[in-house]
């Protein structure tokens, strides 16, 4: 038996829509597949990006984290190097503080020991009585009762009333114990006890130094003064 096909226009105008159709959709399919590609290396692109970026903040956090610890560590050495200056001022204090106390306690050993030392080799002169001469004739005898004094001279006050003897203001040496014969010779109407006058005897002591000794009679008494150092 012969089968016999019949085909109806829209039979047709079916087959030829399918036709048509089809390269379409593959077109679509390959327009679409275009796309998801595009996508995909867009979304690869994005994500290289961001990778990238992530790479680089990743670079800078560890960066900012090894400044951050290298800062604390200059913050740290800074703070070592102004602590040592510090100590090392305080401990330049103290020896300057030590040097002068050093040298003051120094000088000021030196300067008692001075002081010490003229006092052991001061002369000085008292009178205790003795003769005293006859009508104008004045005589006092003056003990040396310190050590070796090197008269210089007289320093004459108040003498309107007495000539100081020439010999007496000429230098000499009195040892300890030795006696300084101080004369002279009353005038206006006095005798040689009761002639006023005032003097002052010039030495020096063994290392030099200078003093003097006041010798004043007023009122029929004789008073010594203590050595000066002049």
């Amino acid at each position: 038996m012969e089968i016999i096909y019949a085909f109806s226009i829209t039979d047709i105008i079916q087959s030829i829509g399918i036709g048509l159709g089809f390269p379409i959709a593959i077109w679509s399919i390959i327009k679409l597949f275009k796309k998801d590609k595009e996508k995909e290396s867009q979304i690869k692109s994005l994500n290289n990006i961001s990778k990238s970026q992530n790479d680089i903040i990743t670079k800078m956090i560890e960066q900012i984290n090894e400044l951050s610890k290298q800062t604390q560590q200059f913050e740290y050495q800074s703070f070592l190097l102004k602590e040592s200056n510090d100590l090392f001022k305080n401990q330049i204090k103290i020896q300057n503080d030590a040097l002068i106390s050093d040298k003051n306690y120094k000088e000021k050993s030196i300067e008692l020991e001075k002081k010490k030392r003229k006092s052991k080799i001061k002369p000085f002169f008292r009178y205790m009585g003795g003769r005293r001469g006859a009508g104008a004739t004045f005589m006092a005898p003056l003990t040396n009762y310190g050590e070796r004094a090197y008269i210089i001279g007289i320093e004459e006050i108040s003498t309107e009333n007495i000539n100081i003897e020439q010999k007496c203001k000429q230098k000499c040496t009195i040892e300890k114990n030795q006696i300084f014969q101080l004369q002279g010779n009353s005038k206006n109407n006095y005798i040689e006890y009761n002639v006023p006058f005032e003097i002052n005897i010039i030495f020096k002591d063994e290392d030099g130094n200078k003093y003097k000794q006041n010798i004043k009679r007023q009122d029929l008494k004789m008073n010594v003064g203590m050595p000066e150092e002049i």
